[in-house]
């Protein structure tokens, strides 16, 4: 069989899967009391986690379109009630 395709993981997703939960809770947390929202961490964690099931959906959906970060971060605040 010949090769057809060479791909390269410039995203760190094949060869080295980083957890960034560990990067951006902290970060999505700080920037919610600073516009004074309150939320249990568990809370939060669950709509970061939804943001990405909704991305994974979105996906198979629409014939693996790429979902933007803003639109993943859009539906964390929309699991939030966040405006």
């Amino acid at each position: 069989m010949r090769i057809k395709a060479v791909t390269y993981d410039l995203w760190n997703t094949l060869v080295y899967n980083r957890n960034y939960g560990e990067f951006r809770l902290p970060a999505l947390k700080k920037t919610l009391v600073e516009h004074e929202y309150s939320f249990d961490d568990c809370v939060v964690e669950d709509a970061y986690i939804g943001g990405f099931r909704y991305s994974g959906r979105v996906i198979r959906a629409e014939d693996h379109r790429h979902v933007e970060t803003i639109e993943i971060v859009g539906e964390v605040l929309r699991l939030l009630g966040v405006e």
